[in-house]
């Protein structure tokens, strides 16, 4: 078992579910659409917390939409 690997977090399947909304985030599928997916309701303030964070690249685009407004 050469191939297993290591990790000191656990990791759930809200993980998993977690990094497909972020992921889906990134691409700029919209929140509303990402609940429905995974089958939250639509008007849902917890998930709207939950996932309504910036990634790092979010972030890094956000960042160069901002520059190409100033240039």
């Amino acid at each position: 078992m050469a191939n297993r690997l290591s990790f000191n977090k656990h990791i759930s399947t809200h993980t998993f579910r977690h990094t497909f909304v972020s992921h889906m985030s990134e691409k700029v599928v919209p929140l509303l659409a990402v609940q429905r997916y995974i089958g939250h309701n639509s008007g849902s303030k917890i998930a709207q917390e939950i996932y309504a964070h910036i990634t790092k690249k979010m972030n890094d685009n956000i960042t160069e939409s901002i520059d190409t407004l100033i240039d």
